[in-house]
């Protein structure tokens, strides 16, 4: 047998000498610099080509921005950031306390501030002066087709490039969901339709850790009520454009009451909130007991088991909630004054 293996291993080619070697950085005009980008945009340039050497310079929103502008492949612009942060970390990791997951930590940052940036060009109107139409008064990005097409690109690329950042572990996983959960809490009806998709997308890392979950079912409970308060309300400002809004909403009041349905099968301690329950007791008792699923599959096992788990976690949390709010308190038996001295005497120490 061992002859067999000697020859087996004879007769295999030998194993070329490793020639790989790290793309170095180099300077380039603006010029030089927007011919390496269409190259790299350019799917017949192979990447050997431009693995010589790559720009240096650009950063942060600066170098999103020109891999959006050029529409650079999402493996393409991949491959150009993670030889960006191999130059980039090469210099510091002999130095003292260097800490190597520092650099996804300045990445989240720098996508996250850019996706904010971009949300916060989303403003809702206020209510519009005597005499003025409300179409006359505000212009939002998303009114004007032209803007809203290249809003929509510029947050739609960086949405796919976040897609394997996270999942490679090129961005750090807590510092962007922390991101997300601030923006859950800070951001206007509007922008919540974005982030709520985002966080629908996310939310198994938020449900991993109660320190998020809680501050995230918070304001998504507000943004729901939020939503049914402006499809109430005929005295709202945007009622000229509520045709056109009737159909967001709707989505984003479902999307909202899945994430809430998720996060009460998940984490139900999550709503056990005096305070928030003091206020949206009703909204919650409605959302957690409504059927899931498709209802066109009666029967469906599966359905039935997440529909009885919600109403058990509903209960417990409804328990909970009116315990701490000093509600349906177990009565007391009223004793008689004699009765209670007699019962002190009884227990009392010779």
């Amino acid at each position: 047998m061992s002859e067999v293996f000697a020859r087996r291993s004879d007769n295999t080619p030998a194993v070329p000498p490793w020639t790989f070697k790290m793309p170095s950085r180099v300077t380039l005009n603006d010029a030089k610099r927007q011919a390496w980008f269409a190259d790299l945009a350019d799917d017949n340039v192979p990447l050997h080509k431009l693995g010589k050497s790559v720009p240096h310079g650009a950063r942060g929103h600066d170098l999103l921005d020109l891999l959006q502008s050029n529409n650079v492949a999402i493996p393409r612009a991949i491959w150009f950031l993670r030889v960006l942060g191999e130059n980039e970390t090469v210099g510091l990791r002999n130095k003292p306390n260097y800490n190597p997951t520092q650099y996804s930590i300045d990445w989240a940052d720098d996508v996250t501030s850019y996706l904010k940036k971009q949300l916060a060009e989303i403003a809702l109107p206020s209510a519009p002066r005597p005499g003025l139409n409300i179409k006359q008064s505000f212009k939002g990005v998303l009114l004007d087709p032209d803007s809203r097409d290249r809003w929509v690109s510029r947050f739609s690329y960086c949405l796919q490039l976040l897609r394997p950042f996270h999942a490679d572990s090129l961005v750090d996983s807590r510092t962007f969901l922390v991101w997300l959960v601030q923006q859950m809490m800070t951001c206007n009806l509007a922008q919540a339709g974005f982030v709520v998709h985002l966080a629908d997308e996310y939310l198994d890392g938020v449900l991993a850790s109660c320190a998020l979950t809680k501050p995230f079912a918070d304001p998504c409970i507000i943004k729901l009520s939020e939503v049914n308060y402006f499809v109430m309300d005929c005295f709202s400002p945007f009622w000229k454009i509520r045709s056109s809004a009737q159909g967001q909403l709707a989505s984003l009041d479902v999307l909202l009451e899945t994430l809430l349905q998720r996060i009460c099968i998940v984490l139900p301690d999550s709503f056990v909130s005096p305070n928030t329950w003091a206020i949206h007791s009703s909204l919650l008792a409605s959302i957690l007991s409504k059927s899931v699923g498709d209802n066109s599959v009666p029967g469906d096992q599966r359905q039935c088991e997440v529909q009885r788990l919600l109403l058990e976690n509903l209960s417990a949390i409804r328990r909970r909630n009116d315990a701490m709010l000093f509600r349906n308190l177990p009565p007391r038996a009223l004793e008689r004054l004699g009765s209670m001295v007699v019962h002190i005497q009884v227990t009392l120490p010779q």
